[in-house]
């Protein structure tokens, strides 16, 4: 069930995906260890566009994620509406200790969740802070050419999602 969100609560959680937390080990040929171990993550690599709703009308997002180093991925989003940005984000994915966190900065001041990897297959990742509101899971799914990015509120009651495809980096 898709459920529209007010277009502030969407710009503030789509970042929000970096903290460590243990990975599941189904789909992972190694669960622990460094970002580049854990290559399954160059999936969301490179820059992505693809669009959202707002009350005033439709949007545009604008992604980029650099590749993993040993312990750290960065990424960035922009909300463009009416040629306008009005929300930006940096994140965080970093391992330490064998965990992998995201870390969401939105408009970039720490947020107060960070999000701990669940689970990691070939194509997706899924992180989770359930004493969060709302999100509670944040996950990126490669699907062919588009990447997926989700946030829900850990029941599937609530679900915002939005398709992006590769874009320039110009």
């Amino acid at each position: 069930m898709k459920t529209a969100r007010p277009a502030f609560v969407v710009l503030l959680v789509v970042p929000l995906l970096l903290r460590p937390a243990p990975p599941n080990t189904e789909g992972s040929d190694d669960p622990g260890g460094t970002l580049s171990q854990l290559g399954q993550l160059d999936f969301m690599t490179g820059c992505w566009e693809g669009t959202f709703q707002a009350e005033r009308g439709s949007g545009i997002i604008e992604e980029y994620y650099t590749s993993p180093s040993d312990n750290l991925m960065l990424g960035t989003t922009r909300y463009i509406l009416e040629g306008r940005t009005v929300m930006w984000e940096f994140s965080k994915l970093e391992e330490s200790e064998g965990e992998v966190v995201l870390t969401p900065f939105p408009r970039g001041q720490p947020s107060e969740h960070d999000f701990k990897m669940t689970s990691l297959g070939e194509a997706e990742v899924l992180f989770e802070a359930p004493e969060h509101d709302f999100p509670r899971r944040i996950s990126y799914r490669r699907d062919g050419e588009r990447l997926i990015a989700r946030i829900d509120d850990g029941t599937d009651e609530v679900v915002d999602e939005w398709e992006m495809v590769p874009a320039s980096c110009d």
